[in-house]
């Protein structure tokens, strides 16, 4: 129904989880192509959300808020 009509798709969420889940799960994701995850790699991935406004960090918690509209994604932080 969603690929049909995203237009009417309409959804808000906020979402907050420590760096050490973040590097857990994307770990586990390049496993698979194997590769790794180094630390600088991820404050590197993190610095890199924060500044195109992505995300808000306090201290090792990321803070992500999302809305999709009409079709389109709006990062809300």
């Amino acid at each position: 129904m969603v690929k049909i009509a995203p237009s009417l798709v309409e959804y808000q969420a906020n979402i907050e989880y420590d760096k050490q889940i973040m590097k857990t799960l994307m770990s586990n994701y390049l496993q698979r192509g194997s590769k790794t995850l180094s630390d600088q790699e991820l404050e590197q991935m993190l610095n890199g959300m924060q500044q195109a406004m992505q995300a808000k960090r306090d201290g090792d918690v990321l803070k992500i808020g999302i809305e999709y509209k009409y079709g389109e994604k709006k990062f809300l932080n």
